[in-house]
């Protein structure tokens, strides 16, 4: 019997996916990577824009013609899209079964041990855990790259953007202990990862409402995410750490300060911006300004001046005229970001926005503010590859293609070079940069 786990969005749902392989393994079910030939196919969804929904819901026509020579072949559905855990056999039952006939099963991740019993064929003890219950996380992940670890901080969110799904979809803020955070590192890196990265929906508002200290760690002077740092740079055997995402409004000089200190820590930020005029920030409800994102990036530059910066920006949300669009465009003219997920804005209906603002901009107007700004990135990526030639960085290899080997500096650029019969994914290597281009550089490996 085999089993496939599709992953669609954010890392949190790659870490998600690892956690999903370990129970499918436990129940004598055995990996495949042709999603075809899997005798149960899961889909970890995610629902920050409808495109994302509409490449599950495509696959479902093929499906079908699957399943009528497959009729064992049983599809489930966790992550964003899924509000209550259930099955085609239940009489109350998430809205994904009554809407998707294909699909057999879906399952919220805090109700992970329910895939058990739906391996087994046997009626649940208890279904529809609260929101925010971290239960889950205690299943041991079975890792993608056996180099490099997810680790989940944090689980739900409190900020309430008025268009994001996650407080919905995930619950509401709840931090790990940090003692529990610190054995998943450690056990991490006596299995050979060398990289681990923190994830949370607000990384870097870790403990701000739940105590994360218990008899294995008292409270520090420090703010609990500094602190959480602080304690995984001395665990013998990981190289790199890297966290993502923080909310604007919790970057600290503290934390900056921190990272430029602290020798494990990559120099690397991810700052989502989304809008860069101050009323569009407001009716997002970010609670920060323009002015004080430029100025967290001018700490950035001041501590760790080469460090990689990314970020996030939607165009065409509701209401945004072509000057506070332009506001937006001269943000990113002075932050000249490392890179942007840029989306056009995609409404959300059980969001804030969904319910009471418009989703007014047209499409072709989105289309053109969204290459905008990918063109501007474009040329601020290219001008930060160039100050790289000529200069040696260590690579942490990840990807093979054609000849070519590729991974990431601790900066996060994307570094390609020809490999050798010796390099291995997993291996740390010295490369000379010969060649800028606009999201990636081109190089000459000279270590072995």
């Amino acid at each position: 019997m085999k089993y496939h786990v599709e992953v669609h969005g954010c890392q949190m749902n790659v870490s998600d996916a690892e956690r999903i392989a370990t129970v499918c393994e436990q129940n004598g079910y055995t990996k495949t990577d042709d999603w075809r030939k899997s005798d149960v196919l899961i889909y970890v969804s995610c629902s920050i824009k409808q495109k994302a929904e509409d490449k599950i819901i495509g696959h479902m026509k093929e499906l079908d013609q699957i399943k009528k020579t497959r009729p064992h072949m049983k599809v489930g559905i966790t992550g964003c899209m899924v509000r209550e855990t259930s099955s085609q056999d239940d009489e109350k039952k998430d809205k994904i079964l009554k809407r998707i006939p294909t699909v057999d099963f879906v399952f919220r991740m805090e109700d992970l041990d329910q895939l058990d019993y739906y391996f087994r064929e046997e009626t649940p003890l208890d279904i529809g855990k609260d929101f925010g219950d971290q239960g889950y996380l205690e299943v041991p992940p079975n890792p993608m790259m056996p180099f490099k670890g997810n680790i989940p901080i944090m689980t739900g969110c409190d900020n309430f953007c008025t268009f994001c799904i996650v407080p919905y979809s995930r619950g509401r803020e709840q931090s790990r202990l940090m003692s529990e955070i610190i054995r998943d590192a450690k056990d991490m890196a006596a299995k050979g990862v060398t990289e681990i990265l923190l994830l949370g929906q607000n990384v870097n508002s870790f403990g701000n409402k739940n105590d994360v200290y218990d008899e294995h760690f008292s409270e520090a002077e420090t703010h609990p995410f500094t602190h959480l740092l602080i304690e995984l740079n001395k665990i013998k055997g990981l190289k790199r750490i890297r966290y993502t995402s923080p909310n604007p409004k919790d970057i600290t000089e503290e934390l900056i300060e921190a990272m430029a200190q602290l020798d494990k820590v990559c120099e690397h930020v991810h700052i989502p911006l989304q809008s860069g005029d101050d009323e569009m920030l407001k009716r997002m409800n970010r609670h920060y300004s323009a002015e004080h994102f430029l100025s967290l990036i001018t700490l950035i530059r001041k501590h760790m001046p080469r460090a990689g910066i990314t970020t996030d920006i939607i165009v065409g949300f509701s209401g945004e005229s072509e000057e506070q669009f332009m506001n937006t465009f001269k943000v990113c003219q002075q932050a000249k970001f490392d890179l942007s997920y840029t989306s056009k804005y995609s409404e959300r209906k059980q969001t804030y926005a969904g319910r009471f603002l418009d989703d007014d901009i047209a499409k072709d107007e989105k289309d053109k503010r969204y290459h905008r700004i990918n063109d501007l990135l474009r040329e601020t990526s290219f001008e930060s590859n160039k100050k790289y030639v000529g200069e040696t960085w260590e690579i942490l290899v990840d990807n093979f293609k054609d000849g070519y080997a590729s991974g990431k500096t601790r900066t996060n650029r994307t570094v390609r070079f020809l490999t050798n019969e010796k390099t291995t994914a997993g291996d740390y290597v010295n490369v000379k940069i010969k060649k800028a281009r606009e999201w990636i550089m081109e190089g000459e490996i000279i270590n072995s």
